[in-house]
């Protein structure tokens, strides 16, 4: 199964009578081209550094079947006012393009996702809030002693710090971060096999 998401940069024009015509706009006038927009270099860098690219891996990797990009390198996609992003197949699909779509709008880029019918308003957080992200177990299933081991990547934890967090019921891991980074925590926790929530400060 294939799965598109498409963001652009700029409004979407309110007088256009198809905002789904918009992308294809962009698209005709050259706006997948280019040198990429600092916003949308940010956009990727903050998903891949949960989900590495496709074309970090080497063929015999494992972990390339895991991985949620149809193609590779990521960064090809995106252009000077949009990014066509493809994910593939496997349990999580839905879920990292939810997390796709979440980081974009707080971006500030409108998120047209055809598979769902539907396109994400920008959701700009105040620059000035701050968030915190607590650990509230593991998922069911997840295997403690592997969860932790995939936690001190995502968190940059020691092992102690990754055993320590599962002797209390809920674990502040993060504090004073932004709301995109609050965002990409939570994605982290999860594709580690933890359960995670965030809130305001």
């Amino acid at each position: 199964m294939s799965y598109i998401v498409t963001v652009v940069v700029p409004p979407v024009p309110a007088d256009l009578s198809d905002p789904w015509q918009f992308p294809e706009r962009l698209r005709a006038a050259g706006g997948d081209e280019g040198p990429v927009a600092p916003v949308l270099r940010t956009l990727h860098d903050t998903i891949t550094s949960v989900y590495p690219c496709l074309s970090s891996y080497a063929d015999s990797d494992d972990g390339i079947d895991d991985c949620p990009w149809a193609d590779g390198p990521l960064i090809d996609n995106f252009g000077t006012q949009m990014g066509t992003i493809g994910l593939t197949g496997g349990d999580k699909l839905k879920r990292v393009a939810s997390f796709v779509r979440s980081c974009a709008s707080t971006l500030g880029l409108t998120v047209f996702d055809e598979q769902e019918g539907k396109i994400g308003k920008p959701m700009l957080p105040s620059p000035r809030a701050t968030y915190y992200v607590v650990i509230r177990g593991i998922a069911e299933g997840a295997v403690k002693e592997e969860v932790i081991r995939a936690l001190m990547s995502a968190l940059d934890f020691n092992e102690q710090q990754s055993h320590d967090i599962f002797n209390v019921k809920l674990a502040y891991v993060k504090k004073g971060i932004a709301y995109l980074d609050a965002i990409r925590y939570q994605e982290a926790i999860s594709n580690a096999g933890g359960l995670s929530a965030f809130g305001p400060e």
